[in-house]
């Protein structure tokens, strides 16, 4: 099968929707099919840039599956399945994004109802979208690994032995909550003053570097964009993993806390409700005092975190290596490129 992914991009960083398209991707080209990905920066969706995808229309061999995916570039969205739509091509569509953070809900809910397959991410958002149209939604699990840990980064970056570490991995934008950690600091020392708040990920917000210099704390660590090592050296040495997002739909970090096995921590986004009702994350808001509150309780009680910790691994281990995932991926291609009359309203 021939798959052209679209997406949006943050350079110079990688989103998690891009590097979890760019997994599944390296994925399916593993498992022999021919895989090409576009990825367009935000507000450069012009003719030139979709250029590669127009051709792919007109060469030797038509994708099977124009699979495009985010929503955060509605001119993108347009443009994309306008082309599709005028080569007779397949759509299929992974929203990826909170509704909240969409720059044009008329031209993606358009798609959503356009689109001949549409690709949730969780169940509460499969509600959403299955709302606009009769047929053609369907939940996908979404993949995420760890490297293998060799590297000892609480010695290299002084936290003692048994210190607990709250990590937060992520683009340091307001949705995502990082402030809302950062400020709970001061709180959570009051009754654990050994707790070290580590930060990976990039200062996207102007304002996330100094909010963590104006704090002036060295039990504030901010390591910024890091390699896949540290990465995963970030997740062995953290007690606890925490996400205080407002606005997300399915993060890669949730399935690297589970590949962990650390508890989690979710903040009030529709898309983790279905994760803390089942049992693998705990909810903590996203307010300084709720996240303190959060973090202070797993802390104290080292056995529900555990068991938080050991539900989010078995899920880890049962739903969501990239080979399940791709398969699950494949499966969802074939029904509208082989099956049409499995079709969505099509575009």
């Amino acid at each position: 099968m021939k798959i052209f992914f679209v997406l949006s991009g943050y350079r110079p960083y990688i989103g998690g929707a891009e590097q979890q398209t760019r997994c599944l991707a390296d994925e399916l080209c593993s498992m022999g099919h021919i895989v090409e990905l576009l990825v367009v920066d935000q507000g450069k969706a012009t003719g030139d840039a979709l250029e590669s995808l127009s051709a792919q229309f007109s060469g030797p061999a038509r994708p099977d599956v124009v699979h495009l995916v985010d929503s955060v570039d509605g001119a993108l969205v347009d443009r994309t399945c306008s082309l599709v739509r005028e080569h007779g091509g397949t759509l299929v569509y992974t929203p990826a994004t909170d509704q909240s953070l969409w720059d044009d809900s008329e031209t993606v809910w358009r798609a959503i109802r356009e689109a001949d397959l549409v690709l949730a991410m969780n169940e509460t958002e499969q509600r959403a979208l299955a709302a606009v149209r009769s047929s053609g939604v369907e939940c996908i699990e979404q993949g995420g690994d760890l490297g293998e840990g060799t590297y000892d980064l609480r010695a290299e970056l002084g936290i003692p032995t048994g210190a607990p570490v709250l990590l937060f991995v992520g683009r340091k934008i307001a949705s995502k909550g990082y402030a809302a950690l950062v400020q709970a600091g001061p709180i959570i020392w009051d009754s654990r003053p050994d707790t070290r708040l580590v930060f990976v990920g990039p200062a996207v917000d102007t304002d996330a570097e100094v909010l963590i210099s104006q704090l002036g704390d060295p039990r504030v660590i901010d390591l910024g964009i890091v390699s896949e090592k540290i990465k995963t050296a970030a997740y062995e040495m953290s007690t606890i993993v925490c996400l205080p997002s407002r606005a997300d739909v399915f993060p890669m970090v949730i399935v690297e806390a589970w590949a962990a096995r650390r508890p989690l921590l979710l903040g009030p986004f529709d898309g983790g409700k279905c994760f803390i009702e089942e049992g693998v994350a705990l909810a903590c808001g996203d307010t300084p005092d709720t996240v303190a509150a959060s973090a202070v309780h797993l802390l104290d009680h080292p056995d529900m975190a555990k068991e938080l910790a050991d539900r989010g691994y078995a899920r880890y281990l049962g739903r969501h290596s990239w080979s399940a995932v791709a398969r699950q991926h494949l499966d969802l291609y074939s029904r509208v490129v082989f099956t049409p009359s499995h079709q969505g309203t099509g575009i």
